[in-house]
């Protein structure tokens, strides 16, 4: 069942793990089962123990949000539209942050390679905002919604 339904698959930094917006398709409608899970790569091998290595839904939720994992995979940022928040999960805690509240929508979501900050585009003009919280910043205007960072 999560299987046949899953959307989006984003690998884990380090590989073992996989992100996923599950959908219940049995309804148009929203449901509790509805949201981003995270799953052990084996459990794509053998379906036997999928559910017990299944986590979620982490951020319960009814549409596909954008997400990306921290450098360290330890942290999912997701930013839901319904809602108008972006949030980080702490994996370890399963305990949630919101760092942006009442966003139209976002494009493009990515945490920098170090961990500290989350970059984001509204409208073409990209911003950051610390990983911790706190004020969004805008770096580049105009410069368009996929969003990559580079380490040099």
């Amino acid at each position: 069942e999560f299987i046949d339904s899953f959307q989006s698959p984003l690998w884990a930094p380090k590989g073992g793990q996989i992100a996923y917006f599950h959908r219940d398709l049995t309804s148009l409608q929203a449901s509790e089962t509805n949201g981003i899970y995270v799953t052990e790569v084996v459990c794509l091998e053998d379906r036997s123990d999928c559910l017990e290595s299944t986590n979620g839904p982490l951020f319960p939720y009814s549409n596909d949000p954008v997400k990306a994992w921290s450098p360290d995979g330890m942290h999912i940022a997701a930013f839901l539209d319904d809602q108008g928040t972006l949030k980080v999960l702490d994996l370890e805690t399963n305990r949630s942050q919101s760092l942006l509240q009442d966003v139209p929508y976002i494009d493009g979501l990515a945490w920098s390679p170090d961990g500290l900050w989350l970059t984001y585009s509204i409208d073409g003009d990209i911003y950051r905002v610390p990983a911790e919280g706190g004020e969004p910043e805008i770096v580049a205007e105009n410069k368009g919604n996929v969003i990559t960072w580079i380490s040099r």
